[in-house]
């Protein structure tokens, strides 16, 4: 667990997972032979990317920064960012860290991407629900 206290709050980094990603798209007009040194791709050109949230709790309210990637990728999305067949619902993640899941009352999302806001919702059958029900998103 890495947690620090900065001022009147205190600041937890959540890995909710890795996947792997084309280091080409990631890493845009940056020549592979300048990246690859720092983060070597494999055989497909993929790096390991984190997806790292951050809970931040202050004694009055809980935040969420960030949700991760979800849970609502297809066999054959999980297979390309070699993801694990049942990926661990943030909210497990974070209570294992400590934190009641329960305690977040605000979500922030730096911007909507699928790897920034997929745990926002969780799936039940075909239904969405809020992965932090108490949460203002």
């Amino acid at each position: 667990m890495s947690r620090v206290a900065v001022g009147d709050f205190q600041i937890t980094l959540v890995r909710a997972g890795v996947y792997y990603w084309d280091g080409g798209a990631f890493f845009g007009v940056v020549p592979r032979t300048l990246w690859s040194r720092q983060l070597p791709p494999d055989e497909r050109n993929l790096v390991p990317l984190a997806f790292n949230c951050y809970v931040i709790e202050n004694g009055e309210h809980t935040v969420l920064v960030e949700t991760g990637g979800g849970g609502k990728m297809d066999d054959r999305a999980r297979a390309r960012m070699k993801l694990p067949a049942r990926i661990e619902p943030l909210p497990e993640v974070i209570a294992s860290q400590g934190i009641d899941p329960e305690s977040i009352d605000i979500v922030i999302n730096t911007h909507l991407h699928w790897d920034h806001c997929g745990w926002n919702t969780i799936l039940e059958g075909a239904v969405a629900r809020a992965a932090f029900p108490r949460a203002t998103y």
